[in-house]
């Protein structure tokens, strides 16, 4: 399931010429999550729960609840590494962390 996370994130990058999207986090999660429901509905990822999962209505189901919770997850981890790495190019080098000894004695 995280692999095609992945995928998803990596074509709406290369979609998106490596910039972050713009819109709603959680209507692009959303859209990512039906994209890897659909995806994994193809595959038995879960044998244990296939009998569990017919029993149940389509909006209680514990198959399709953990996938869209485990995609979702793995996007808010990853779009956070992303702005993370967008901010550290934005800031620049940290001079008071590499010179903070320098920094002190000089009272900034």
């Amino acid at each position: 399931m995280c692999d095609s996370t992945e995928r998803c994130i990596q074509r709406l990058l290369v979609s998106s010429d490596g910039k972050l999207p713009q819109t709603a986090g959680d209507r692009l999660t959303t859209a990512i999550s039906v994209v890897v429901v659909e995806e994994a509905s193809e595959k038995h990822l879960f044998p244990g729960l296939e009998d569990h999962m017919y029993d149940t209505t389509a909006e209680s189901n514990h198959v399709l609840a953990l996938i869209k919770l485990i995609c979702r997850s793995y996007c808010k981890i990853r779009f956070h590494s992303l702005a993370r790495k967008v901010t550290d190019t934005m800031v620049g080098a940290k001079v008071r962390k590499q010179l903070s000894k320098l920094i002190l004695f000089k009272h900034q």
